[in-house]
């Protein structure tokens, strides 16, 4: 496999493997009461998911401009991370409606549950689903 240099735009080939890879983790989890969509969009970051809560949807992207730093190895961790994202978005907009918790705050207890999940479950079964 090639390593891609950071200043590599991604192509729609790798767009294509990032969201394949988001919709196996979905079906492996069986996430089936939101609806998602896969952008190949213009980001500030490599990636991103966003949640809608009032239609209970979420778009799942990719960046199209460049890695900013990242590699064609990373494609996979990171469709997984958007993914858990994605899972977690629904408890994040409650706690931010609901409670007085800052979204700062949220935003870190979100990406150690992410950590551990990806400690644990991407790594024992990546390459499986």
């Amino acid at each position: 496999m090639v390593i891609r240099k950071a200043t590599d735009a991604p192509t729609h080939e790798d767009f294509s493997r990032f969201k394949d890879v988001c919709k196996r983790w979905v079906r492996f989890l069986n996430i089936t009461d939101r609806r998602i969509s896969y952008q190949h969009v213009g980001i500030p970051f490599f990636s991103v998911c966003k949640y809608e809560p009032k239609n209970q949807e979420a778009a799942i992207g990719l960046s199209k401009d460049d890695w900013h730093g990242y590699e064609r190895d990373d494609l996979d961790e990171t469709a997984f991370h958007e993914v858990m994202e994605f899972l977690l978005s629904g408890l994040a907009e409650l706690a931010t409606r609901r409670h007085d918790v800052s979204e700062e705050d949220i935003e870190i207890e979100r990406h150690r549950i992410i950590n551990i999940l990806t400690g644990s479950i991407y790594e024992r079964l990546k390459g499986e689903i």
